[in-house]
């Protein structure tokens, strides 16, 4: 399919509710308005329909270059207009050495939110930078400190691979329907996860970043500075030195975490126990990576 959507809903207490529509439109596919005349209002119409007080944004990879005027930028345009929805990133986020363009896009009602910024986040992950969309909103903050995980151990992977093992999946084989097929697959498969990894309550621990000095915040922030222009150069020794810099502040970086754990543990009155309480912190950072590989 060409155009794909998603969507997550958040509900403040006491404000309206947000709804955030991720959408995707293919690169080579030449129907996305034709998916957009039918989709988006459909989509908006449901939503608007089921709750009608709330804010609707719409955000991701459309394929169209809002940096220059051509014939899909004025239909869509046209088109989400009728829900009061607005493109709002007027920079580029796809940048290669040779071109730049706007195909990632957020389109919201700036008339009922009016305090919002959006800013460019280079990554070192991807040709398409990230966009941070703030607004602000009144919000009730509630300090709970425990969060539901599930249950990821050796003994519940066990019981997942001997279900799965044991699974006929007779549903997914008689389908004649590839949609039928898939959604039996699904269903099945989550079925026998949620009962093999239940959810269960845990307190949230504190992330202990003491190591994190504003001299090393600098220096991340160098090394994005250093990402962005390498990304749109060919200059060989620039690569060079970006790779350089990286390693530098990778051994900087673990040396201030090793310095920091020693100081805690020369200023504990019980040491052993520090030490161990260390361990078991490093340990189940990496929890899951300890499991998989048992």
């Amino acid at each position: 399919m060409p155009v794909k959507f998603a969507y997550i809903s958040v509900m403040p207490n006491g404000v309206k509710m947000t709804i955030v529509v991720e959408i995707y439109s293919h690169a080579q596919s030449n129907n996305l308005i034709k998916y957009s005349n039918y989709y988006i209002p459909l989509l908006c119409t449901l939503l608007y329909a089921g709750t009608p007080a709330l804010h609707i944004i719409i955000c991701g990879d459309i394929n169209i270059n809002y940096l220059v005027e051509n014939e899909q930028k004025r239909q869509v345009n046209n088109l989400l207009l009728m829900y009061n929805l607005t493109a709002i990133v007027n920079f580029p986020t796809r940048i290669s050495n040779k071109s730049a363009s706007t195909i990632d896009n957020f389109f919201m009602d700036i008339s009922c939110l009016e305090d919002f910024s959006v800013t460019p986040f280079p990554n070192d992950l991807s040709d398409h930078d990230a966009q941070i969309l703030v607004f602000k909103i009144p919000i009730q903050i509630h300090h709970d400190k425990t969060k539901l995980i599930r249950k990821i151990d050796k003994h519940t992977l066990s019981d997942f691979i001997y279900i799965l093992s044991n699974e006929t999946w007779d549903s997914v084989f008689d389908a004649t329907d590839v949609n039928l097929m898939f959604n039996s697959l699904l269903n099945t498969y989550l079925r026998i996860f949620y009962s093999c990894f239940p959810l269960k309550k845990t307190r949230s621990s504190k992330h202990n970043n003491n190591w994190i000095t504003s001299g090393i915040r600098t220096a991340c922030k160098r090394k994005r500075e250093l990402f962005s222009l390498t990304r749109n150069s060919n200059n060989s020794a620039l690569k060079q030195y970006y790779k350089a810099y990286c390693k530098i502040l990778t051994n900087v970086t673990r040396e201030a975490k090793k310095k920091t754990l020693n100081k805690r543990i020369s200023k504990s009155n019980n040491k052993i126990k520090t030490t161990w309480n260390i361990i078991n912190e490093l340990l189940k950072n990496n929890h899951l990576c300890r499991v998989y590989k048992s």
